[in-house]
Formats: C-alpha cells, structure tokens, sequence
C-alpha cells in the first residue's frame, strides 16, 4: 500500500511521489525488492529521502508528514489510519507469495499439516486488516 500524510487525502499515487520525499523500505530485503521492481515497472521516480529497515519507523515518519511510502497491507493498522492517507501500490495491486518449504518426511509432519491447512483456511476466509480497521473507524 502507499502511505502518505493525511494531509494529501486529495492527491493521487504520481502526485505523492512527485511532490513527498520517498522514504524506501530496504531493499535488499524480498519486501523491499518487490516494491523497487514495481516502481521501475511502473516508471515512477521518487525522490529518495532515506532507506529505513523498520516498517513501524517508516510509518511513524510518514504519518509525522515526512514524506511517502509503501508498505505491507498487514503494517497499515488501525493505529496509522488517522494520520495516513492509503492506496492501493500498482495495478493490479502488488502482492507477494509466501512459501511453505518442509522435508518428505520428519517428526513433526502431523503438526506442519495442521499448520498448513489452518494457514490456507484462515487466508481465504480472513478480511484484509486494512479493510477491518477502516470498518472500526
């Protein structure tokens, strides 16, 4: 998602970029590459003001007004939406996939089935946390 101060409700995604300083999630991290790809995908240049390893710094410095971000869906709680001005990062929406790696045979393999079937289950039946934290606004 893209986060801006709530005080650019108004502007759209090029906007933001154009006018805040970009504050990046690091890149060297599988997040991090993700959304530096989709911003050359999408040609968008950013005026890159610091590079942050912290979700929560990066959200607590865009909600301060510092600049303009993105961030993981699941970082945007409740907490920030007063302060924060939220999109939707690329069309269609950026996304990731999460791997479930295990050996044929092990110990434990009854406790990572239940694992992996409570994971499947809960991630199509769940809302997103974006979309019940505006609920509860």
């Amino acid at each position: 998602m893209i986060v801006a101060p709530a005080s650019h409700a108004s502007s759209g995604e090029l906007e933001l970029f154009r006018d805040l300083p970009f504050i990046r999630f690091n890149r060297r991290t599988g997040t991090g590459r993700i959304i530096e790809a989709q911003l050359r995908k999408s040609k968008i240049k950013v005026n890159e003001t610091m590079e942050l390893d912290s979700i929560e710094a990066i959200l607590e410095m865009v909600s301060s007004g510092v600049g303009v971000s993105i961030v993981p869906e699941h970082c945007v709680t409740a907490r920030y939406l007063q302060d924060l001005h939220v999109l939707p990062f690329g069309c269609p929406i950026v996304t990731r996939r999460i791997g479930f790696i295990e050996r044929n045979q092990h110990q434990k393999k009854a406790f990572t089935d239940a694992l992996f079937n409570q994971l499947q289950q809960t991630e199509m039946t769940r809302p997103s946390p974006l979309s019940e934290a505006l609920n509860d606004r």
